[in-house]
């Protein structure tokens, strides 16, 4: 989120002067020769932030909903108002730098215009003398990720309604001017409406990259860190080249696939699956059970080349709407009971 580009991660494997990647709770996030080597995910130091408080469970800990590269996200009650909320707090680490905190401020206040009924709100953002922190919209529900990995394979209508949501919520992120940079079925929570039909809540748009932001177009824009999850990310979060609206619509093409295989189309290390978004074909026959329209929707959302894939949400959504017309599961409705029995709270995972 900082100005300052990174160098890109080297994509030959067996390059030894590359960067590495390490693992932090699920993530990963490029370590590259800063001074600054202290931890990335730091614990929670405090009960209390302004008016918000972290709910401790049984175990005497505070209630995590999630954590990652960026930070931890707890459970917490709003002492004003007598809500439950998802309270993200931010790394130290992250906000060091004055730029940095800037930039994060400006994108948490634009994240914060964004109301869309597929994007869990944020609402309210603060600080304490070490730390941010924004408090969201408490979704509860279960992740998309957790869904594939019960249920396997999603059926196809069922696939591209959830795509078609998602790429409402971006439509609305578009227009007002974000990129997400992490969707991925881990920040896609399955809940009910006021009719009980399945809604899909887009969550982290926290710390979105502001298009009309100059200067700052790579996804390494912090030292030391890439933004982002590598089987997700777009070529050019690899490559240090622009990025916009059409690297989320890559995401969607591979959430998309992985709803529908129950597997990412690249894997491995996250050098070599850096390589293979860059440089790899797609695994085509990994989808022959999948009608020719469907086939044809994720090659050209996956395009190597940002000008080659659909250029805004909105056009993306016409061609859902002709894809699902076209596929012989378009007459079936996957709107109510896909979510059966009791939901529970989703654990929400972090960037």
């Amino acid at each position: 989120m900082q100005p300052n580009r990174s160098p890109p991660i080297d994509p030959d494997p067996a390059s030894p002067a590359g960067p590495d990647l390490e693992a932090v709770q699920g993530e990963w996030v490029q370590t590259l020769p800063v001074a600054d080597s202290r931890t990335i995910v730091s614990g929670v130091t405090q009960s209390r932030y302004e008016h918000f408080a972290i709910e401790i469970g049984a175990d005497s800990r505070p209630v995590e909903l999630g954590r990652g590269a960026m930070g931890i996200t707890y459970r917490a009650i709003d002492t004003t108002l007598q809500r439950p909320v998802a309270l993200k707090v931010i790394s130290a680490r992250l906000i060091d730098n004055e730029v940095l905190k800037g930039r994060f401020i400006r994108e948490a206040r634009a994240a914060a215009s964004l109301r869309h009924p597929n994007v869990a709100s944020v609402f309210y953002l603060g600080s304490t003398e070490s730390t941010y922190f924004y408090a969201m919209e408490l979704v509860t529900g279960e992740t998309l990720e957790q869904l594939i990995e019960k249920q396997g394979p999603l059926d196809p209508a069922l696939a591209l309604d959830i795509t078609a949501q998602v790429t409402s919520a971006l439509v609305a992120a578009h227009q007002a001017g974000l990129v997400h940079r992490d969707i991925k079925p881990a920040n896609l929570i399955l809940t009910r409406d006021e009719k009980g039909r399945m809604l899909v809540k887009v969550v982290d748009f926290g710390l979105v990259k502001l298009t009309a932001e100059p200067g700052d177009d790579s996804a390494m824009s912090d030292p030391g860190t890439f933004l982002g999850t590598p089987r997700y990310a777009s070529p050019e979060q690899f490559s240090g080249g622009k990025i916009d609206i059409r690297s989320d619509l890559y995401a969607v093409g591979i959430t998309l696939w992985h709803m529908l295989t129950k597997a990412t189309p690249f894997n491995g290390t996250p050098t070599q699956v850096a390589a293979q978004h860059l440089q790899s074909p797609l695994p085509i026959s990994e989808l022959r059970h999948l009608p020719h329209p469907i086939v044809s929707l994720l090659t050209h959302l996956l395009e190597k080349n940002p000008e080659d894939r659909p250029q805004t949400p909105e056009e993306l959504l016409v061609v859902l709407n002709a894809t699902r017309s076209r596929n012989r599961w378009a007459g079936r409705s996957h709107r109510s009971g896909v979510l059966a029995g009791p939901t529970k709270m989703a654990v929400v995972q972090e960037w």
